[in-house]
C-alpha cells in the first residue's frame, strides 16, 4: 500500500496573532478585506476605520458593490456579548448601512438566534451576517485566517413577514430568478461566487480587484438580459481607454460586437453584452436565460481579468491581450 506524508491542522490561538483586537485586528482586516468579500460574496472597499458615530467609533465602514451600499463591521475577540450586539445597531441607525457583519470568536446561541431574528423580521435590502474567525497552521506553516458563517440574511423568509415591506410583482420575479441563477452557478461552477440574492434588476460577482465587477442585469420592461464588466473608482477613465483599444481582439473572442459605455461625465464604465426577446415572466425559458447568463460571466472574467494587473492609470499604457488556455 502506497504511504502519504500528511500533517496534521493545528488550532493557534488568535491572540497569538493579534495581541489587541482594535490595535492589531482591525488595521490587519482593513488591509486584507478581499479575504471578508470572498467569504461575503460582495466586494468591499473600505471608507474608514474607526469611524465615528456619535460617541462611539464603528471599527470599520466600506462600500460594497458598484451601487456603493454601506456596510459596517465590528470586530470582537473571545465569546460575543450583548454590548456589541448594541453597538451594532446603533452603528446600523447611526451610518443607514444596508449590511451589518459582526465577526468574533465564538457566538453564543443567544446571539446568533437573535441575528437570525433580525434577518427574518428587518426590510428586504437590510443584512446581518455573524461570522467567527478561526486561526490554522498546518505543521510549521504559517497561521491562516479562517471565516465561518454562522447567521446570513434569508429574503425568502423576509418576504414572508406580514408588514415589514411590501414589495411589487416585478422585484419578487426578480428575486425568484436571481435565487435560481444562485443555484445554477452553484450546481455548474466554482469560477465565480455568487453572493446572497435581492429582488432587484442587477447581480453582481466580486472577481478579485477593486474598482471592477462582472454583473447581470435584467429588464422585464424590454425582455432583455444584459452582462458587463463593471469600472468605477478606483477604476479609471485611463484604465476604460486601455481596453478599448483592444476592442478588436476582445469582441473576437465574445465573437459579437460589444457596447462600450465610457460615460465622460460619470465616474462608471461599463463594457456590455445584450441579449433581446428574454422575458422573465417565461419561466420555462429560465434554464436557457441561465445558460447564456453564465457563459458570458465566464467569458468576461476569462478575458478582462488577466488584463486589470496590467491597466495603469496614464493614458498610452496598453496591456496585452492574450488568450486563456
Amino acid at each position: 500500500m502506497k504511504s502519504y506524508q500528511l500533517s496534521a491542522l493545528q488550532r493557534v490561538s488568535i491572540q497569538d496573532v493579534w495581541p489587541k483586537e482594535a490595535q492589531d485586528f482591525t488595521p490587519w482586516l482593513s488591509g486584507h478585506l478581499p479575504l471578508l468579500s470572498d467569504v461575503l460574496g460582495i466586494e468591499l472597499q473600505l471608507v474608514a476605520t474607526e469611524h465615528p458615530v456619535g460617541p462611539f467609533r464603528a471599527d470599520l465602514l466600506c462600500t460594497a458593490g458598484s451601487e456603493e451600499a454601506l456596510v459596517v463591521i465590528e470586530n470582537q475577540f473571545y465569546k460575543t456579548d450583548h454590548s456589541h450586539l448594541g453597538q451594532l445597531l446603533t452603528y446600523a441607525a447611526g451610518t443607514k448601512a444596508s449590511t451589518l457583519v459582526w465577526i468574533a470568536e465564538t457566538f453564543t446561541a443567544e446571539h446568533r438566534a437573535a441575528l437570525d431574528w433580525l434577518n427574518t423580521n428587518t426590510p428586504v435590502g437590510v443584512n446581518f451576517f455573524g461570522l467567527e474567525l478561526e486561526l490554522w497552521r498546518i505543521g510549521d506553516s504559517l497561521p491562516a485566517p479562517k471565516f465561518n458563517v454562522i447567521s446570513q440574511p434569508n429574503n425568502w423568509t423576509k418576504l414572508g413577514v406580514s408588514g415589514v415591506q411590501e414589495i411589487t410583482p416585478t422585484a419578487q420575479l426578480q428575486l425568484a430568478f436571481w435565487t435560481a441563477f444562485r443555484e445554477y452557478v452553484l450546481e455548474r461552477t466554482t469560477a465565480l461566487k455568487p453572493g446572497q440574492p435581492q429582488p432587484l434588476n442587477w447581480y453582481e460577482f466580486y472577481i478579485g480587484k477593486y474598482g471592477f465587477w462582472i454583473g447581470a442585469r435584467v429588464n422585464t420592461k424590454l425582455n432583455s438580459l444584459w452582462v458587463a464588466l463593471f469600472m468605477q473608482p478606483p477604476a479609471t477613465k485611463a484604465m476604460f481607454q486601455q481596453l478599448e483599444a483592444q476592442k478588436a481582439d476582445i469582441e473576437a473572442h465574445f465573437g459579437c460586437a460589444m457596447i462600450w459605455k465610457e460615460n465622460p461625465d460619470l465616474n462608471k464604465s461599463n463594457i456590455e453584452l445584450h441579449r433581446l426577446n428574454s422575458d422573465l415572466r417565461d419561466q420555462e425559458r429560465w434554464p436557457e436565460y441561465f445558460d447564456w447568463l453564465l457563459s458570458q460571466l465566464l467569458k468576461l472574467k476569462q478575458v478582462f481579468v488577466p488584463l486589470l494587473p496590467s491597466l495603469s492609470d496614464e493614458v498610452g499604457t496598453l496591456p496585452t491581450y492574450e488568450e486563456n488556455p
